[in-house]
């Protein structure tokens, strides 16, 4: 018997560490499929983001003139408020990102934005491209070619 607990007391420790390892790995392969600590794309998700999205869910509920006049100018169409997501996914984030730069005529390879997809638009704001005491917003196509809007925000 005392044999047997010889054996299996290496064998758990083997498995606890093999179930630790894959756990690190996989919780590292999830977070950098939603930002990356260096090159463009996503930041985290913050306060920022998410009031960017309640802010246009809160647009979109709203009828008067104003609303409408506010969603022309950040080139967003009304849609249903389920239509209205924070944009996580590192492909998507890289061509935002690319986009921003484009629409920006500046080549900032480390440029880190939020995206919100309002229907078949996205509206993507990077808080490090100041204008004065606001932040730069700007909505593109599904393509991200064509800009449609910039704004401030």
């Amino acid at each position: 018997m005392n044999n047997q607990i010889k054996l299996i007391i290496p064998f758990a420790i083997f498995c606890l560490a093999a179930i630790g390892a894959l756990s690190a790995d996989t919780s590292n392969r999830l977070s950098n499929q939603s930002h990356s600590p260096t090159g463009r794309g996503c930041l985290p998700p913050d306060s920022t983001a998410f009031d960017l999205r309640e802010e246009l869910i809160a647009l979109m509920g709203r009828t008067d003139p104003l609303a409408d006049t506010i969603l022309s100018a950040e080139g967003v169409v009304r849609v249903p408020t389920s239509e209205l997501t924070l944009v996580f996914d590192s492909t998507l984030c890289r061509r935002a990102a690319d986009a921003y730069n484009a629409a920006e005529s500046r080549r900032d390879t480390n440029r880190k934005v939020h995206v919100v997809k309002a229907g078949i638009r996205f509206v993507v704001l990077d808080p490090a491209n100041r204008a004065g005491e606001y932040e730069t917003g700007i909505t593109f196509d599904s393509s991200f070619i064509h800009t449609l809007s910039k704004f401030a925000y």
